[in-house]
């Protein structure tokens, strides 16, 4: 659950020892973030796992994309690994996150093709620089 209590403080009070407590993914948090925001601006409705949906937020189970590859690794929904009350059911080092980047040329201007024929082809990953969203 994501609270809306928490301030940032610019230096910490004496004796303190740091954060303590879960850790939550930073991909998770964004979107989290971005859904409570959302949610309380009656932008949306439902839970966090049909936004998430929604959203067709992509992962990749890491054993598949290592013997797979990123072109042939099958890309999976992230709101199926939410129970019903929205906590991660697999284990964050299980996973890879697509990011859905864009390949720019050597030019700052979008390649031709795919991420994943890009990905998968050496003269793309050389020539080629990627831009996250």
């Amino acid at each position: 659950m994501l609270t809306t209590l928490l301030r940032y403080r610019r230096s910490a009070p004496a004796g303190d020892k740091g954060d303590t407590g879960p850790v939550l993914m930073p991909k998770l948090f964004r979107r989290l973030s971005t859904f409570a925001v959302n949610k309380k601006a009656k932008m949306v409705t439902g839970g966090f796992t049909a936004y998430v949906h929604k959203k067709a937020e992509n992962y990749y189970l890491l054993d598949d994309f290592i013997s797979q590859g990123p072109t042939a690794a099958t890309p999976r929904n992230l709101s199926e690994i939410l129970d019903a009350n929205d906590v991660l059911l697999a284990r964050p080092q299980d996973l890879v996150f697509h990011e859905g980047a864009k390949l720019l040329g050597p030019n700052g201007k979008p390649r031709s093709g795919s991420w994943r024929q890009s990905a998968s082809s050496a003269e793309g990953l050389q020539r080629g620089r990627a831009v996250g969203r």
